[in-house]
């Protein structure tokens, strides 16, 4: 019981407190952790699972009418990680949450919410991750992908991700390329809106813990927005200073 990460993508088992390139959840769902009951465990030797139901309002504790959200994931066991560089799952998400931030929504599904912000949501989304051991390191590549509604509106998401490290976890690189698609059907018309970019990213590490239990970086990220929902395709670059323990 508590607030954690949604059982849904690469999320559970990734830690991106320190790196500007985040998982697809805080823009497919609008938050990336709720308030939540339930388990977890192992199924067999080769499988885990994560079963929650969630309170459906993110970050802060708040009830207006919501039902929730009931939760599953079904991912491979730790063991392919450490023997193989694999990690891969299946996950769905089903029922009633509340979408406060007005940029995450189509014009269909704010109208429908109404003053209480409760919208209907169904996902069912594929993720996966390899790394590759190299001499000079190790070559990451990420994928989530999902697919759902939104009130009337379908939903696709796609992430892919490239990442190499270096071996002695001084330096790394990172690609990233982004999707967010919106079928929109209000008001008798239909038609879709889309946000998407490229995104790449230098860090330089001070410190760099296996465990993620001391950081110490600085961090270049250039990312191009291709499309976008509301304003302007422009490119943005971010500087970052992080140091955590």
């Amino acid at each position: 019981v508590g607030r954690f990460y949604l059982p849904f993508g690469l999320n559970l088992q990734t830690d991106t407190h320190g790196t500007l390139l985040q998982l697809s959840n805080d823009r497919n769902f609008g938050y990336e952790r709720d308030w939540y009951a339930g388990f977890w465990g192992s199924l067999t030797a080769d499988f885990n699972y994560d079963a929650y139901y969630m309170l459906g309002s993110g970050y802060a504790v708040s009830f207006k009418g919501q039902e929730g959200l009931a939760g599953l994931r079904v991912s491979l066991a730790d063991r392919y990680r450490t023997e193989y560089g694999v990690e891969a799952g299946l996950a769905a998400i089903y029922g009633r949450r509340l979408s406060e931030h007005a940029v995450m929504r189509s014009p269909s599904v704010a109208a429908t919410a109404g003053e209480d912000d409760v919208v209907s949501t169904v996902r069912a989304g594929l993720d996966a991750r390899y790394t590759l051991p190299l001499p000079s390191g190790s070559l990451g590549f990420t994928a989530e992908l999902s697919y759902g509604r939104d009130e009337f509106d379908a939903i696709l998401t796609q992430l892919y991700q490239i990442e190499y490290l270096a071996d002695r976890r001084q330096w790394a690189l990172s690609a990233q390329y982004r999707r967010f698609w919106q079928d929109i059907d209000a008001a008798g018309s239909s038609g879709h809106k889309t946000d998407a970019s490229i995104i790449g990213e230098a860090t330089w590490f001070f410190r760099n813990d296996l465990s993620n239990a001391f950081l110490h970086s600085v961090r270049l990220n250039v990312e191009r927005r291709l499309e976008r929902q509301m304003g302007p395709d422009e490119t943005v670059v971010s500087l970052q200073y992080y140091l955590y323990w």
